[in-house]
C-alpha cells in the first residue's frame, strides 16, 4: 500500500500520467480500495510469455474478483450503497474482460505497478537533486546503452578468447589421447616378440602409458572445468544481452512507437530509426557471435564427450540464445510508415515495413515477401494470444504483397507498399451504442524468412496502429475522433484496442491542442481561455475559472457520441469543423492573431459593447459546424441611441471558396476596427484580392460583392461578395428564417416491400451496410426500413393477450414475411424462431443508425388491419372480414383476417404498434402500410373507402401528429377492375392532401398518375419497378425510364415529389439502376446511345470500342422493351416447368444479343481482372444460353409432334447433356451466381440444426415451388450455379425422358401425369440436404470462350 500512498502525492504531469494508467480496462477505484492486497501479490512471478502460467494468472484474477466482491459487501449505510453497486459492477466487468485472457490482467497490473514506481522514483529524484533534473536524460540514456554495448563486446571477446584456449587445450588433449591409443596398440603387438625383449619393451610402454593416462585424467578434469566456466560466462553474457535487449526493445522502441502514435494526432515526428537500427544491429551481431560460440562449444563437446552436465547446459544455452534472437527479430519487424488510420475503401494507400536487423543478418540474400491483411480487433487479440489466425481477415486488400528490398547506402531492409487499396471490409457485431466509425481494425503485416543458411526460420508479424474503415467521406469526421482518442490515450502493452472510456479534461486539452497546432502549422495553439471555452461547451458549464475543470473527467460519449445540448452534433464534430474551416481558409488569420474564435455570443456582446461602433471580432459559430461569424457593435437603426451587437449569419467553407474572409471584411464598410482597436486594413489589407485589370477586348469582368442591406453604405472601391441575407431582431444575434415545406425538393425512394423477402431476407450486417452505402452513393434519401417488425408485433400481440401458439400460427417463415405483412399468407414456412426476432431487431437498429447517419429518412411500418385469428378469441365482437384465397393458396395458409379500420379496435392496435415502432426505432414521420394489396375490398362504396383511409391515417397521427402515410399504388393496377376513378379518389382523399405520398410503383410501364389527375392532388413518386420475383434475365425499358419522370414532372398540375426504384428483387440488371439513379440529378432526359457508351467506360475503365458498341446494341434492343403493358417476369422455358404451352416470345431481336456477346467475348482477355466485366461476361453468356434453350425447346416440341425420335434425341441430348451443364459451370465460376451463397446465408442465421433446416427449406421453396404444392411455381426463379444443375436441368431431363418414352411406346404425352412426376423432382430438391459451394469454381473466361466457340455458330444459324 506504501506505493499507492506515494502515488497519490504526485502532482502536475506525473499525476496526469499516473491517472492515465487507469480506465475501463482497470478502474482506478479498484486500485484504491484494494491497494494493499494488490501490492502484496506476486505479479512478477507470472511469466507472461508462458501459456503454462495461465492457471496461475486465472487464480490471481479469481482472487481479485473475490476481494472486490468482499469489499463491496462490507459497504453499508446510505453513503456506501452506490459504492457497493460500483465495486460489484467492477468485479463483474473484470471477470468478463479477462476471464478468457487472465495473463492480460497480469500484464496490465504489472505495467501499472512498474509505471507508478517509476513515476514516484522520478518525482523523488526531482525533489532531492535538481542537478539530476537538469541533466540531459536522453543523452544519459544513450550513454548508458552504449556503455552496456561496450561491456557486452568485452564479455563476448573474453568468451571468444576462452573458447580458443579451450579449443587448443582440447586439440592437445586429443593428440595425447591418440598417443595413448598408439601405446595401447604397441602393447598389444608385443606378443610376437621373444620373451626377453617383450618384457623390456612392455615395462617401458607400461610406464609411458601410465604417465599419459594420468595426464589425460587430470586434463579431462581441467577441460570440463574450462567448459563449465565458459558456460557460466555465456550465461552471464546472455543475461546482459537480455537486459540490453529489453532496454532497447521494451523501452526505446516502445517509446518510438508511442511517438509515432502521437504523431498521428499532430505530435512531433517520431524521429528516425537510424539510432535504433544501429543498436539492434549491434545486438544482432553480439547475439550471433555468442550463438556461434555456443555452437562451437557444442561441437567440441560432441568431438570429445566427457562425463558431466555439459550437454544439458549447452542445450539450455542454445535454447536461450535462440529465444533472444527470436525476440530481437520478431520485435524489430516494425511499421516505419503507418497506413492511414482513417482508411477509406476503394482508395489507394501506402505503408512501409522495416526489419531493423535484416541487413546485419543477411536476410536480403533471399528477399522475403511481406503480406498485408486487415484484421478486426478480436482477431488482433487472438494474434497477441498466439491463437491461430491462419487465413483469417476482415476484408480484402488489393496489391497486398511486397518483396523486401535492401538499400545498400542506408543498410535498411524494407518493403514499400505503394498502391494498396481496401476493396471490401467485413465488420464485426458492435457493442451497444458503438457506431461503425468506432470500430477499429488493424493492418497485419507478416512475412517468413530464414537466417544463417536456413538454421533459423522466422514467421514475423506486426500490427499497425488501429485504423477506422470508412466508405464515404462523410464518415471521416467521426472516424478521426476515434483515432485521436485512441492515439492520445492508448497504453503500452494494452489488449487491442482498449482505451479508457473517460479521461481527465486536461489530458484531452493536451490532445486537442496538439491536433490544432499541427493543423495550423503554427506555434499558436489553444490558450487557457480557449480551453475554458471548450470546457464550457463540453460540460454545459458557465464557469470561467480554469481550475474548476482540472479534475473533471470527460467520457468518450461526451466527446463524440452524445450530441451537445440543443444541437444535432457532438463536441468533437463541432471542434473538427472549426479545424477544417481554419486549415482550409483561415490559417494565416489565426496565426496573425486576428481570430479570437473561441468566444460565445454573450462574451462577444460584453466585449464589444465597451468599444466604439464598428468594432468587430471573429468568433466560431455555436450552432453550425465549421462556421465562423462576424460580431460587431453598431447603432440600432430602428431605435435612436441604442447600441446593439450584431452577428452575421455564419460563413462556412463553401462561402470562402467563393470569396475570401479578408475580401468579405473589406466589402463591409461598417466594420472599422478589429477588436480591441486595430484598424481592419492594418490586419487584413495584405490579404485583399488586387483590383481587377482594365477591360480587355471591350469586355469588363464582373465582380462579386458582399452586402448586408441594413448596413450598406456607398463604397468607392468595387470589390465584392455574394449577398448574405439576415433577419434583424432585438437580440444580439441575427439569423436567417427557415422556410421548409413538408417535402424536400426531391425524394429519391428505394425498395419494394417484396425486396425484403426476395433479396435481403438472409442478409447479415456487412451486406446491409454495403447496400446502405450503395444507397448513399446513389443519392437515395427515402429508403424502406421494414426489418425486425415481427419482434415488435410479437410484443403487441402478447400485450393484447394472445398466447405464443396463436402468434406462431400467424407469422410465416422468413422467406415469405413480405406477404404475411401484406395480409396475403400466414403460417407457411414458420414458425419464426425467437432467435430470428432478436437477430432482425438488432439488424434494424444498425440499419436505421447507418441510414440516418447519411441523412436518409427511413420509412417505417404501420398497421394495415391484418390480424392473427387469435384476436377473434379476445375480441369476438370485432368487425373482422375473412378474405378469400390468395394466389392459388388454400385457406390453411391464406384467407387472412382483416380488421375493419372503422372498428375502434383498429385504432387501439394500430396506435399500440406504432408507439412501439417510435419507441424502439425513433421516427422521421413517414410510415408505410398497404391496406388492400392484391385483395379486393369488401365494398366499393366511396364513403366506405374514404372512411378506411381516414381511420388508417388516424391510427398514425394518434401516435405521431406529424405522420405522413406512404402507400404503394400497386393495388390500383393489380385490381383495375375494382379501382375506378371514384374509388381511387375516395381512398386518397380520406387523408388530408399532402399527408400521403403514393408510390406510382410500375410507372415505367403502367403509370397511374396519368389517368388519376396526378393522384387527385396527393404527392406521388414516379417509380421504376423493373423486376418481378428477383428473376435473372436481361430486361429494361430505358426509353420509358429516360422520359417518364420528366413527363410526370411536366404533367398538368403535377404533384410529383420524387422518383424511386421499387424492384421486387435486386442484384440483376445493374445498368437500369445506374440510369434511374442518375436521372434524379438530370433536368432533362439523357442521350441514351451516348449514355450507354459512357456507361461502358465507367463500368470497366476501358475505352474499347467493342464494349461501347456492345452496350449500344443492348440498350437499343434487350434493354428497350416497348411492348405495351409488358411485365418483366422471366417466362423463358429455361426456368419454367416444361410443357407444350410455354411462352417463347421475345421483345427484342436475338441477333443484337449475339452481336453484343461476340463483342464482349473479343474484349475479354484484357479485362478479366475487372469484377464488373467478369459479371457481365457471365450474364450476357447466360442470357444467350437462355435464348438457345428456347430454341432447343422448340426443336424438341417439333420433333415430338412430328414423331421424329432421332431429332428429339439430338435436341434433347444437346440441351440436357451439354448446354445446361455448361451453363451450370459458367454460373458456378462467379460468386454472384451461386445458389450456395443464398442457402449458406440462410443457414448462418440459425442457432441450431433445426433452425438451419427451417431456413434452408424457406430459401429453397421460395426459389422453386413458392408454396407447399407449387402455388406460385417458379415466380422467383433464379439462374444460379447449383440450382441449374439440381433443379432446372433435372426437370428438363425428365421431360425429354418422358417424351422419348411416349414416342417409343406410342402413348400420348399427358401434362398432368408429368406434373405429378416432376413435382417429386421439385420437392426432392427442396429436401435434398446438399450443401452447395459458396466460392466460385473454374475459369470464367475459359468456360465462356468454350461456350462461345461451341454455340455462337449455332445461334447465328437459328436467326
Amino acid at each position: 500500500m506504501a506505493m499507492w500512498i506515494q502515488a497519490q502525492q504526485l502532482q502536475g504531469e506525473a499525476l496526469h500520467q499516473m491517472q492515465a494508467l487507469y480506465g475501463q480496462h482497470f478502474p482506478i477505484e479498484v486500485r484504491h480500495y484494494l491497494a494493499q492486497w494488490i501490492e502484496c501479490q506476486l505479479w512478477d512471478s507470472v511469466e507472461l510469455d508462458n501459456q503454462a502460467e495461465e492457471a496461475k494468472a486465472k487464480r490471481l484474477l479469481d482472487n481479485l474478483v473475490a476481494e472486490l466482491q468482499k469489499k463491496a459487501q462490507l459497504q453499508g449505510g446510505e453513503d456506501g450503497f452506490l459504492l457497493k453497486i460500483k465495486l460489484g459492477h467492477y468485479a463483474n466487468q473484470l471477470k468478463s474482460t479477462y476471464d478468457r485472457c487472465p495473463l492480460e490482467l497480469v500484464r496490465c497490473i504489472k505495467h501499472i505497478l512498474h509505471s507508478e514506481q517509476r513515476l514516484v522514483q522520478e518525482a523523488t529524484n526531482a525533489s532531492t537533486s535538481s542537478g539530476v533534473q537538469a541533466m540531459d536524460s536522453l543523452s544519459q540514456r544513450h550513454q548508458q546503452i552504449n556503455q552496456a554495448f561496450e561491456e557486452l563486446r568485452l564479455a563476448t571477446q573474453e568468451t571468444e578468447n576462452e573458447l580458443r584456449k579451450l579449443q587448443h587445450s582440447q586439440e592437445y588433449f586429443i593428440i595425447q589421447y591418440q598417443e595413448n591409443l598408439r601405446i595401447q596398440a604397441q602393447l598389444s603387438s608385443l606378443s610376437s616378440l621373444p620373451p626377453a625383449e617383450r618384457a623390456q619393451r612392455e615395462t617401458t610402454l607400461q610406464t609411458k602409458r601410465a604417465t599419459v593416462e594420468a595426464w589425460l585424467t587430470r586434463e579431462a578434469s581441467t577441460l570440463q572445468k574450462y567448459r563449465l566456466d565458459l558456460s557460466e560466462q555465456h550465461q552471464k553474457t546472455l543475461a546482459l544481452l537480455r537486459k540490453q535487449q529489453t532496454l532497447i526493445l521494451d523501452e526505446e522502441l516502445i517509446q518510438w512507437k508511442r511517438r509515432q502514435q502521437l504523431a498521428g494526432n499532430g505530435g512531433p515526428h517520431e524521429g528516425g530509426l537510424d539510432v535504433l537500427q544501429s543498436w539492434c544491429e549491434k545486438l544482432a551481431d553480439l547475439i550471433w557471435q555468442n550463438r556461434q560460440q555456443i555452437r562451437r562449444c557444442e561441437h567440441l563437446t560432441q568431438q570429445l564427450p566427457l562425463p558431466g552436465p555439459m550437454e544439458e547446459l549447452l542445450s539450455k544455452l542454445n535454447a536461450d540464445i535462440t529465444d533472444i534472437i527470436s525476440a530481437l527479430v520478431t520485435s524489430t519487424f516494425i511499421i516505419e510508415k503507418q497506413p492511414p488510420q482513417v482508411l477509406k475503401t476503394q482508395t489507394k494507400f501506402a505503408a512501409t515495413v522495416r526489419l531493423l536487423v535484416g541487413g546485419k543478418l543477411n536476410v536480403h540474400m533471399n528477399p522475403p515477401q511481406v503480406k498485408a491483411v486487415i484484421v478486426s480487433e478480436q482477431q488482433a487479440k487472438a494474434l497477441l494470444k498466439n491463437k491461430s489466425t491462419h487465413s483469417e481477415s476482415s476484408g480484402e486488400i488489393l496489391n497486398n504483397n511486397c518483396v523486401m528490398e535492401y538499400h545498400q547506402a542506408t543498410g535498411t531492409l524494407s518493403a514499400h507498399f505503394r498502391n494498396m487499396s481496401l476493396k471490401r471490409i467485413k465488420r464485426s457485431d458492435r457493442r451497444g451504442a458503438e457506431s461503425v466509425t468506432e470500430e477499429k481494425f488493424t493492418v497485419l503485416f507478416e512475412s517468413q524468412f530464414s537466417v544463417g543458411g536456413n538454421e533459423l526460420v522466422f514467421h514475423v508479424k506486426t500490427l499497425s496502429l488501429p485504423v477506422v474503415v470508412i466508405v464515404h467521406g462523410s464518415q471521416d469526421n467521426n472516424a478521426t475522433a476515434t483515432v485521436l482518442w485512441d492515439n492520445a490515450f492508448a497504453e503500452p502493452g494494452r489488449v487491442p484496442f482498449i482505451v479508457p472510456d473517460k479521461v481527465q479534461w486536461p489530458q484531452l486539452c493536451e490532445a486537442l491542442d496538439m491536433k490544432y497546432k499541427a493543423e495550423m502549422h503554427s506555434g499558436r495553439g489553444l490558450s487557457e481561455d480557449n480551453m475554458v471555452f471548450l470546457a464550457q461547451k463540453a460540460f454545459t458549464s458557465s464557469s470561467n475559472n480554469p481550475g474548476d475543470f482540472g479534475n473533471i473527467t470527460i467520457s468518450w460519449a461526451q466527446f463524440n457520441r452524445e450530441s451537445l445540448p440543443g444541437r444535432n452534433f457532438t463536441f468533437w464534430q463541432w471542434f473538427d469543423g472549426v479545424v477544417e474551416l481554419m486549415k482550409k481558409h483561415l490559417k494565416p488569420h489565426w496565426n496573425d492573431g486576428a481570430i479570437l474564435g473561441f468566444v460565445n455570443k454573450q462574451q462577444a456582446q460584453d466585449m464589444l459593447l465597451s468599444k466604439p461602433n464598428g468594432t468587430f471580432l471573429l468568433r466560431f459559430s455555436d450552432s453550425e459546424i465549421g462556421g465562423i461569424t462576424i460580431a460587431w457593435v453598431a447603432e440600432n437603426p430602428n431605435k435612436a441611441g441604442e447600441r446593439l451587437v450584431w452577428n452575421l449569419l455564419p460563413y462556412t467553407t463553401k462561402d470562402f471558396s467563393i470569396r475570401s474572409l479578408a475580401d468579405r471584411i473589406s466589402d463591409l464598410n461598417h466594420l472599422l476596427f478589429l477588436y480591441p482597436d486595430r484598424p481592419k486594413g492594418e490586419v487584413f489589407a495584405k490579404y485583399y484580392t488586387p483590383p481587377l485589370s482594365k477591360a480587355v477586348d471591350g469586355y469588363v469582368k464582373p465582380q462579386i460583392k458582399q452586402v448586408v442591406p441594413e448596413f450598406t453604405t456607398p463604397n468607392p472601391e468595387p470589390s465584392g461578395g455574394t449577398p448574405t441575407f439576415m433577419d434583424q431582431t432585438a437580440s444580439p444575434s441575427v439569423s436567417h428564417p427557415n422556410n421548409f415545406g413538408v417535402y424536400p425538393s426531391m425524394f429519391r425512394y428505394y425498395q419494394n416491400v417484396c425486396t425484403f423477402s426476395y433479396s435481403s431476407v438472409w442478409w447479415d450486417w456487412p451486406r446491409w451496410e454495403r447496400e446502405i452505402d450503395w444507397m448513399a452513393l446513389n443519392g437515395i434519401n427515402l429508403p424502406l426500413a421494414f426489418t425486425g417488425q415481427e419482434a415488435l408485433w410479437q410484443e403487441v400481440y402478447r400485450a393484447l393477450g394472445l398466447n405464443q401458439s396463436e402468434i406462431e400460427e400467424f407469422f410465416s417463415g422468413p422467406a415469405f414475411l413480405a406477404w404475411n405483412r401484406m395480409g396475403n399468407v400466414f403460417k407457411f414456412g414458420g414458425p419464426l424462431p425467437q432467435s430470428w426476432h432478436v437477430n432482425q431487431l438488432y439488424l434494424q437498429f444498425k440499419i436505421l443508425e447507418r441510414m440516418r447517419s447519411f441523412g436518409m429518412i427511413p420509412v417505417l411500418p404501420a398497421f394495415s388491419g391484418n390480424i392473427p385469428k387469435g384476436i377473434l378469441r379476445l375480441y369476438p365482437e370485432a368487425n373482422v372480414t375473412r378474405l378469400g384465397p390468395w394466389a392459388h393458396f388454400n385457406c390453411s395458409f391464406s384467407c387472412s383476417y382483416i380488421l375493419d379500420p372503422r372498428d375502434p379496435l383498429f385504432l387501439q392496435i394500430g396506435s399500440l404498434y406504432l408507439s412501439q415502432v417510435v419507441k424502439q426505432f425513433g421516427t422521421d414521420h413517414i410510415y408505410n402500410t398497404d391496406t388492400f394489396n392484391e385483395m379486393t375490398p369488401p365494398s366499393s362504396d366511396p364513403t366506405y373507402l374514404s372512411a378506411v383511409s381516414r381511420s388508417v391515417f388516424a391510427s398514425m397521427t394518434a401516435v405521431d401528429p406529424q405522420a405522413i402515410w406512404l402507400m404503394q399504388g400497386w393495388l390500383f393496377f393489380s385490381d383495375a377492375a375494382f379501382w375506378k376513378p371514384a374509388q381511387i379518389q375516395a381512398l386518397l382523399h380520406g387523408v388530408p392532401l399532402g399527408r400521403m405520398i403514393v408510390l406510382d410503383l410500375f410507372a415505367e410501364t403502367e403509370p397511374i398518375f396519368s389517368y388519376t389527375e396526378s393522384f387527385y392532388g396527393q404527392p406521388f413518386i414516379w417509380c421504376m419497378l423493373q423486376n418481378f420475383g428477383g428473376n435473372s434475365g436481361f430486361f429494361g425499358t430505358v426509353e420509358s425510364i429516360n422520359s417518364g419522370p420528366f413527363k410526370a414532372l411536366h404533367f398538368p398540375n403535377s404533384t410529383l415529389v420524387g422518383i424511386g426504384m421499387t424492384p421486387e428483387g435486386i442484384e440483376q440488371n445493374p445498368v437500369t439502376y445506374e440510369l434511374m439513379s442518375e436521372l434524379a440529378w438530370r433536368k432533362e432526359p439523357v442521350n441514351l446511345s451516348k449514355w450507354a457508351s459512357l456507361y461502358a467506360v465507367r463500368r470497366y475503365g476501358s475505352t474499347q470500342e467493342n464494349l461501347t458498341a456492345a452496350w449500344r446494341l443492348l440498350f437499343a434492343s434487350i434493354y428497350n422493351c416497348t411492348v405495351p403493358h409488358y411485365r418483366n417476369h422471366n417466362h423463358s422455358p429455361l426456368v419454367r416447368r416444361p410443357s407444350f404451352r410455354m411462352n417463347t416470345d421475345l421483345w427484342y431481336d436475338p441477333a443484337d444479343l449475339y452481336k453484343a456477346w461476340k463483342l464482349i467475348i473479343e474484349a475479354a482477355p484484357s479485362l478479366m481482372s475487372k469484377e464488373t466485366f467478369r459479371y457481365d461476361l457471365v450474364d450476357v453468356t447466360r442470357q444467350v444460353l437462355q435464348v438457345l434453350t428456347t430454341i432447343f425447346y422448340q426443336d424438341i416440341a417439333n420433333a415430338f409432334q412430328n414423331q421424329k425420335l432421332p431429332e428429339l434425341l439430338t435436341a434433347g441430348g444437346v440441351l440436357v447433356y451439354d448446354l445446361l451443364p455448361e451453363l451450370n459451370r459458367l454460373l458456378s465460376s462467379d460468386r454472384n451466381f451461386l445458389l450456395g451463397t443464398w442457402l449458406e446465408r440462410a443457414r448462418s442465421l440459425a442457432l441450431d440444426e433445426k433452425e438451419a433446416q427451417l431456413y434452408d427449406m424457406n430459401a429453397r421453396n421460395q426459389l422453386t415451388l413458392w408454396g407447399p404444392s407449387g402455388e406460385i411455381l417458379d415466380y422467383a426463379s433464379k439462374e444460379w450455379g447449383g440450382l441449374m444443375e439440381d433443379y432446372y436441368a433435372q426437370r428438363w431431363a425428365l421431360f425429354v425422358h418422358k417424351l422419348v418414352e411416349c414416342l417409343d411406346s406410342g402413348r400420348p404425352f399427358k401434362q398432368d401425369t408429368f406434373n405429378q412426376a416432376v413435382f417429386q423432382v421439385e420437392k426432392g430438391f427442396i429436401y435434398n440436404g446438399r450443401r452447395y459451394p459458396t466460392k466460385p469454381q473454374g475459369d470464367t473466361y475459359e468456360i465462356a470462350h468454350r461456350i462461345f466457340l461451341k454455340y455462337y455458330p449455332q445461334a447465328l444459324k437459328r436467326l
